[in-house]
């Protein structure tokens, strides 16, 4: 389970630098990453993640609350992505997407960096 928490964080770590430095490339490279592929499948990704997040809470009691939250987050976000009005999911999207600001995508960015290194960090030491 640890093996699978660093490759997420640092898969985190990238995708946060990436938001950070390359805001405007990095953006669109979501935006085509699965073209046509249905937001319903989609879905099972981060419910995949919160459940193997969950996993991971109890295999490392010293980020349990963390992982577990984070969990919970992904499980919710698979859930909404799964099941909910698909207007609102198009919304969000062409509103991550397009209308979004640099700042607030580079926002989101530090803090995926942050959550990556804070678990990066705490995954063999704790």
């Amino acid at each position: 389970m640890r093996v699978f928490l660093a490759i997420l964080s640092l898969l985190w770590i990238a995708v946060g630098c990436s938001l950070i430095l390359y805001t405007g490339r990095t953006r669109d490279f979501f935006k085509r990453l699965f073209p046509g592929v249905s937001i319903r499948r989609l879905a099972l990704i981060p419910a995949a993640i919160g459940l193997l997040l969950l996993a991971g809470a109890f295999s490392t009691p010293g980020l349990f609350w963390l992982l577990f939250v984070l969990g919970l987050l992904a499980l919710a976000k698979g859930a909404f992505l799964g099941f909910g009005p698909m207007s609102r999911i198009e919304e969000l999207l062409q509103w991550w997407y397009e209308r979004a600001g640099e700042t607030t995508i580079r926002f989101w960015g530090i803090i995926v960096l942050l959550l990556g290194v804070a678990v990066f960090s705490c995954i063999f030491r704790c």
